[in-house]
C-alpha cells in the first residue's frame, strides 16, 4: 500500500496543482494533462509538416 501511495504522491507533484489532491482528483488531472499534450504533440507535428512542405517549395 505505501509503495501506491508514494507513486499518487509523485504523480501529484508531476500535475500542477495536484501536490495536495485526493486520489480522485488527481487521476482525473492527470487524464486531462495527458490529453492536453497529446492535442499539443498533434499541433507541433501539424506544424512541422506545414514548415518542412514551405521549405521544400524554396
Amino acid at each position: 500500500m505505501k509503495s501506491v501511495q508514494k507513486k499518487v504522491k509523485v504523480l501529484g507533484q508531476l500535475v500542477r496543482g495536484c501536490r495536495k489532491q485526493s486520489l480522485p482528483i488527481i487521476l482525473e488531472e492527470a487524464s486531462n494533462y495527458i490529453i492536453a499534450l497529446e492535442m499539443q504533440v498533434h499541433a507541433i507535428s501539424a506544424l512541422v509538416d506545414l514548415l518542412e512542405g514551405f521549405n521544400s517549395k524554396f
